[in-house]
């Protein structure tokens, strides 16, 4: 009998390892503005727009005032009972490390359809973002399907600028697996 000795691997996490995912779908059905801080921004407007007959894509547009880096806060809901309930994942993120990382693949995918660099500071101006979309095949798998609302609330620093929230519905894709014919 042979014994084999297994040398014993030192696990590193590696923070440019992205996920794949094909076990479901999300589709987007509301984006909405709450308010914003006028201080900060003008004109201000975001919205879901048709871009052919199945993908809706994301319009925004506004004046930012001042140069900005950003904290975003994430408070997600579960529509559970006819409304939103509270599923308990609240993150708070530093959105200039996290385009610098792109954990999800969103900083690469919405960087074609803005007319800025996804980089901190963000300078002042106008910025707009047409017909931008999120690749979710990148986005962690297993996630469980039903409704859900994302509230976001973006910060400078100690800074309220900006909440939105936005609805969506994660559908799980059902699998045609094709038997071999038995009789023939």
């Amino acid at each position: 009998m042979v014994v084999q000795q297994y040398k014993r691997r030192k696990f590193v996490a590696n923070p440019q390892q992205h996920f794949y995912q094909d076990d479901y779908t999300v589709k987007v059905d509301v984006l909405h503005v709450v308010s914003y801080n006028h201080s900060y921004g003008r004109d201000v407007k975001a919205g879901l727009v048709w871009y052919n007959r199945t993908t809706r894509t994301v319009n925004a547009s506004g004046y930012l005032l001042k140069d900005l880096g950003t904290d975003m806060s994430l408070l997600t809901y579960r529509f559970l009972s006819n409304e939103y309930r509270p599923n308990g994942m609240f993150i708070t993120i530093n959105l200039c490390r996290e385009a610098n990382v792109d954990r999800f693949g969103v900083a690469k995918t919405i960087q074609d359809s803005v007319n800025f660099q996804l980089k901190c500071p963000v300078k002042k101006g106008f910025l707009s973002i047409t017909h931008g979309t999120v690749d979710f095949s990148k986005f962690p798998p297993h996630l469980h399907a039903g409704k859900y609302r994302a509230q976001i609330k973006v910060y400078d620093g100690p800074n309220f600028l900006a909440e939105f929230y936005i609805d969506s519905e994660i559908t799980e894709k059902i699998k045609k697996w094709e038997l071999e014919r038995i009789f023939d």
